[in-house]
């Protein structure tokens, strides 16, 4: 019973957070400055508030349940299929889960990678984009950016904070992946040819996806830092926020995940065991037997 409160409770506050950055962007339009109501927004070519509506709100929350389970139904099979020829010798298996239930750490542990691969996209797009677009002429004409000032109009937290809104689906749906390959418990292994000195070797597929996943968020993520340091650090205390914003959007993320994760115990789990052999884990006190 005492774990079932936590359990709730920790969903509770997860749930709190994630209506405080909803409550957060109604804020942000109520607190917009008359310049940046001047003009429209050049991307979607609508008023201020209407774009923080549809760009900040009903855009990421739609976009990520969507995307968190259309991804690994696309994404899986691909990746299954380019395992099954760089990794030809791996037979498939899977081990038995339990029940897919929400776990407080776990979310953390997924929500943190998600805050930096949005980091790491928006380095990665730095060069490619034109600040501009998510920006009213009213405020370009207010501030002190010049038109080829790029760099410091990248860094900009109106731009920082379209762009996180908008990567944010995306980055789910290609964490969905490796959570529904994991969370399906798939395994690999390889055994010994004969006369073969190697060891065999057993190891979850997920592994493979997200090794690759993690490598590119968390180099990225430590260049959008340096960089964003070096522009915000003789305004550092009013903008330190947004940065930081970026590490919450796990919890705007909180919504599809609790979607995934039931969609992942009905569909995802049936379709990746699909002909696969179910193997046993081994308990720890057998393991010490052994």
């Amino acid at each position: 019973m005492e774990k079932e409160k936590k359990h709730i409770l920790l969903k509770l506050i997860i749930l709190i957070l994630f209506f405080g950055l909803l409550f957060g962007n109604l804020v942000y339009i109520i607190a917009a400055s008359p310049e940046q109501r001047i003009g429209t927004v050049p991307l979607f070519g609508m008023a201020y508030d209407l774009n923080v509506i549809v760009l900040y709100i009903i855009w990421p929350l739609l976009l990520s349940i969507i995307f968190a389970i259309i991804f690994p139904l696309i994404i899986i099979p691909l990746f299954m299929l380019i395992k099954r020829i760089v990794w030809s010798r791996y037979q498939n298996c899977y081990v038995e889960m339990g029940e897919l239930t929400f776990n407080f750490k776990t979310f953390i542990k997924r929500g943190i990678y998600v805050s930096l691969m949005i980091i790491g996209i928006i380095i990665t797009i730095s060069g490619l984009i034109d600040p501009t677009l998510f920006l009213t002429q009213g405020f370009l004409e207010s501030s002190n950016y010049t038109a080829n000032d790029n760099e410091n109009l990248l860094f900009d937290p109106n731009v920082i904070e379209a762009l996180k809104y908008i990567i944010l689906p995306f980055v789910v749906g290609i964490w969905a992946v490796g959570w529904a390959i994991e969370d399906a418990g798939l395994m690999h292994y390889k055994l010994p040819k004969e006369n073969e000195k190697i060891l065999f070797e057993i190891e979850p597929v997920h592994l493979k996806y997200n090794g690759l996943v993690k490598g590119y968020a968390g180099v990225a993520s430590v260049i959008f830092i340096i960089n964003a340091i070096s522009v915000y650090l003789p305004i550092w205390p009013p903008h330190l926020a947004i940065v930081s914003s970026i590490l919450l959007m796990m919890f705007y993320a909180a919504p599809s995940y609790f979607i995934y994760l039931k969609v992942s115990q009905k569909v995802f789990r049936k379709i990746l065991r699909k002909g696969l052999q179910e193997i046993e884990m081994i308990p720890e006190n057998e393991i010490k037997l052994i």
